[in-house]
């Protein structure tokens, strides 16, 4: 699973926490240290309606999560 975070959002942070304690493989993306972390997030996010409410409230939608089958989700009681 690809998970599209920064290490700097504390939603992010309590996922990875979760995502530990409970053994789930993931590979972390993080957004703020990588520019092409950067552009293949914000591919997804301005690809998807799933993102919507996120870019009009002026959130940057993360955590992300795409699970190994691609589907995406915001929710991380979704891939635990």
């Amino acid at each position: 699973m690809k998970f599209y975070g920064s290490t700097e959002c504390s939603r992010c942070r309590a996922a990875i926490a979760e995502l530990d304690e409970a053994g789930t493989e993931y590979e972390f993306f993080d957004v703020i240290e990588s520019k092409d972390n950067l552009k293949e997030f914000l591919q997804l996010r301005d690809s998807s309606a799933l993102f919507d409410v996120a870019r009009v409230e002026g959130r940057i939608g993360i955590p992300a999560f795409v699970k190994d089958n691609g589907e995406l989700t915001l929710s991380i009681s979704d891939v635990k």
